[in-house]
């Protein structure tokens, strides 16, 4: 068992067993009634008012609010110390490593087949020796062609997409982070951009990979999981 979890348990007794005794003399405080060995109320003389005062009843109730906040406190840094961790997650650790690409030269009919049949949303497009030139996404398809169409609905096969290239509709110079960014670095640039994908490079500005919002995602639920069966094995050794 973690040495925070023993803490927290520990204060919990001791608070509850601080809440026993706060009631207790609460009865003894009271002129008319006290607990007898049998833990039952009984009738009693005002004489015995002065064996529990006022200040004893505040430091007791004092006492019990303090373990209860600091049991509050210790939970807060084991939140804030998993999210810590999980923000210093690497790039590499959680990025597709073979992401669909596209060339400039191509035509949008390869983008809508890819965007159809795998499901996807964000396509690199690089050069020959794979430097990245930028990212062609399915919604600037779709702004493409409700520029151009409106509202009719067009099929994949519609001439309009055999008739402009990619590096027309791209997005370029496209967002790019390196293998050992952080996690926190991938988060902050697609919402301040607002984008659901960014490409990864190296120093040579060629592509290795693709981080998207999924992967992100999937990234810190793995987080999570592995460290609870971490946690598990530890306390069961």
């Amino acid at each position: 068992m973690s040495v925070t979890k023993q803490i927290s348990r520990f204060l919990f007794f001791l608070s509850f067993m601080f809440f026993r005794t706060f009631v207790w003399a609460q009865t003894l405080i009271d002129p008319q009634y006290k607990i007898d060995s049998n833990q039952s109320m009984i009738f009693v003389d005002k004489k015995e008012e002065w064996f529990f005062n006022h200040f004893i009843k505040q430091r007791i109730l004092g006492f019990a609010i303090l373990c209860i906040f600091f049991y509050i406190f210790l939970t807060t840094i084991k939140r804030y110390t998993i999210t810590k961790r999980i923000s210093r997650i690497l790039i590499h650790e959680i990025m597709n490593h073979q992401p669909y690409t596209l060339a400039p030269q191509n035509y949008l009919s390869p983008a809508i087949d890819l965007f159809a049949k795998e499901g996807i949303r964000h396509i690199p497009v690089i050069g020959d020796i794979r430097n990245l030139l930028g990212m062609i996404t399915r919604q600037d398809i779709d702004d493409f062609v409700s520029l151009r169409k409106g509202k009719l609905a067009i099929s994949q096969d519609d001439p309009i997409f055999s008739n402009y290239k990619i590096e027309e509709l791209m997005t370029s110079p496209a967002l790019f982070l390196g293998p050992y960014d952080t996690i926190d670095k991938a988060i902050s640039l697609m919402v301040k951009n607002k984008i659901g994908a960014i490409a990864v490079t190296d120093v040579e500005n060629r592509l290795i990979g693709l981080v998207t919002r999924t992967d992100i995602m999937n990234g810190i639920v793995k987080y999570i999981i592995d460290n609870k069966k971490e946690k598990s094995k530890l306390e069961t050794a």
